[in-house]
């Protein structure tokens, strides 16, 4: 009698413990759907949609098809980057990664990325899929790391080349001076570079602590055998300067491509705008696009653009229409890495189970 009425007052107890399985509601995510939409609300009233109609019969679709064109073969050079920080950092535990697995790999990154509710979904997707082959997902995350890493550090280095050359430009006419948006966006592309070397140095400090030994002693086990895996990475990174030296030229070179990409976009909606003009535009656009304020920056994207054409006196129904050709361009490249994703569905659940199963598991 006892045993049963300590069973009861136990499950009385259980009964106000809350249910840690019980999924929250994304109270955060619906907060950022809604301030995306307020964003493209905000700039769909803002312009003229009888004008945006009437345009999109007048989009060129010759240049919007060497567009697709130019963007899949940069996706393929930067693929060709990824594989080069993946040789520089190979050691014990990595295996070569056959290069037309690692093009799609990239374009199932590309997918995730416009469809998955974060802008870093693909970035975690082809951390999963690459992890077998570069030795652990240690490993895996820190080439996408330094991918991305060294694409942004050539980006802003254009982009503040190009806002000196525009500065001079406007400085050299008298009674002139750089609009409130020019200088703003400036002045992001400044906070970049400082982001950039505030990471470079904290990557440097990181690899000498860690190879020594001067690790805090809260880590664990795991945490440790992970940041070992990245300092050996980045240790093997900057012995290959030669390596380096290509991914940082690679890194330039898709910039530069991004910057003929966008004005292909341009032109097929109707804008002319100087190629100098593009190149602190691009890196402007991609810097406040990384800020997560909207999924995949929906509606953060759209204000910027807007903001900077309206700069040049472009009304805002050529604006919109770029940011439409542009997400033509981009969804059309991406479905390769949609059929990519379901047909590779079996290989995405083995890499999921094996990283769930203890070390010393053993395999089913």
């Amino acid at each position: 009698m006892e045993h049963v009425r300590q069973q009861g007052e136990r499950s009385s107890m259980n009964e106000h413990i809350p249910n840690k399985d019980v999924p929250r509601f994304p109270w955060a995510l619906l907060i950022r759907v809604l301030a995306a939409c307020a964003l493209v609300g905000f700039v769909a009233y803002r312009s003229d949609l009888g004008r945006v109609w009437n345009a999109l019969g007048q989009i060129d679709l010759a240049a919007l098809g060497k567009a697709m064109l130019l963007y899949g073969a940069l996706q393929v050079l930067s693929a060709t980057k990824w594989g080069l920080i993946l040789k520089s950092q190979s050691g014990p535990g990595s295996n070569h990664v056959p290069y037309p697995r690692l093009i799609l790999f990239y374009f199932m990154g590309m997918f995730a990325n416009l469809f998955f509710p974060s802008s870093v979904g693909g970035d975690a997707l082809r951390t999963v899929m690459v992890s077998p082959f570069a030795g652990g997902m240690g490993k895996g995350s820190l080439s996408i790391l330094m991918e991305r890493a060294t694409g942004f550090f050539a980006m802003i280095t254009i982009g503040l080349m190009a806002s000196v050359l525009i500065a001079n430009s406007v400085g050299s006419q008298p009674g002139t001076r750089m609009d409130a948006i020019t200088t703003t966006g400036a002045l992001i592309l400044l906070g970049g570079a400082v982001a950039c070397l505030v990471f470079f140095t904290a990557t440097i400090l990181f690899r000498k602590m860690v190879l020594i030994g001067r690790v805090p002693r809260w880590t664990t086990d795991r945490l440790r055998r992970l940041l070992r895996d990245f300092a050996e990475c980045l240790e093997n990174f900057g012995r290959n300067s030669g390596l380096l030296l290509a991914v940082f030229g690679v890194s330039f070179v898709f910039q530069l491509g991004f910057v003929c990409l966008t004005w292909l976009i341009m032109k097929a909606s109707g804008v002319e705008l100087s190629f100098v003009y593009l190149c602190y535009f691009h890196p402007v656009l991609s810097t406040i696009s990384f800020i997560p304020l909207t999924p995949n920056a929906l509606g953060v994207r759209e204000v910027t653009v807007t903001a900077l054409l309206a700069a040049q006196g472009l009304p805002n129904h050529l604006a919109l229409l770029f940011c439409l050709c542009t997400y033509i361009v981009m969804t059309t490249l991406s479905l390769p890495g949609a059929l990519a994703i379901v047909f590779m569905k079996t290989d995405l659940a083995s890499i999921a189970r094996s990283r769930r199963r203890p070390p010393d598991a053993p395999s089913p």
